[in-house]
């Protein structure tokens, strides 16, 4: 379900500022290497990457960019939902993706024209993983991306997702996001060996504050 409360989680102003150069990395690659979903996700900050993806969305739409959030992680869900306002019900991504329903209904406008984003409900690893495969996702997105500039995937956390390979498999450029503080090294290897594995266009990495 959409958030309905009017008092509205504010845009960072300072968040704003800090990502300007990365939408306009993002810009460019839609506009000239013909990238259309953009994954963003990290080891395990899950609510940094839910924040950048929001702050970029709104980047991208105030210079004339359509955007679609595409979450995948329940776990960022309400915080992501707390940015906007969506005046028109909606259905859950699992329980549209489960059916045969389009995919546009489980989309939410916001009061920022051009900017929408979907709500995901929570689910089990391995079940979400085998609905992915056999609702067969990256199909059903085809529709969907002729109607958004860019489509910014919100990823669930790369160190405890199972099989994060399906996820990768929806994009077509990833921006990980790094907590220098949490982050082992190990780990971030880790993910960015398997993402050159799915041959992603790397638009560069987020420091996540």
């Amino acid at each position: 379900m959409a958030n309905e409360n009017p008092a509205v989680r504010e845009l960072n102003e300072q968040t704003i500022v800090d990502l300007f150069n990365a939408s306009l990395v993002i810009q460019n690659a839609v506009e000239k290497n013909n990238v259309e979903i953009v994954l963003m996700t990290s080891v395990a900050s899950r609510e940094k990457v839910a924040k950048a993806a929001v702050h970029l969305a709104k980047l991208l739409q105030s210079n004339k960019k359509s955007v679609l959030i595409l979450n995948l992680d329940y776990q960022t869900s309400e915080f992501i939902e707390s940015y906007f306002t969506a005046p028109e019900e909606k259905k859950e991504f699992i329980e549209v993706l489960d059916s045969e329903d389009y995919l546009s209904e489980a989309i939410f406008k916001t009061q920022y024209s051009g900017l929408d984003f979907t709500v995901i409900e929570e689910y089990d690893d391995r079940e979400f993983i085998n609905l992915m495969l056999s609702s067969d996702l990256k199909e059903r997105l085809v529709p969907i991306r002729e109607y958004y500039d860019v489509i910014l995937l919100v990823g669930p956390n790369h160190k405890t997702f199972l099989k994060y390979g399906n996820i990768f498999n929806l994009a077509d450029a990833v921006i990980p996001v790094v907590d220098a503080k949490k982050n082992k090294g190990s780990e971030l290897k880790q993910l960015v060996d398997e993402y050159r594995g799915f041959n992603l266009r790397n638009l560069g990495v987020l420091r996540g504050k």
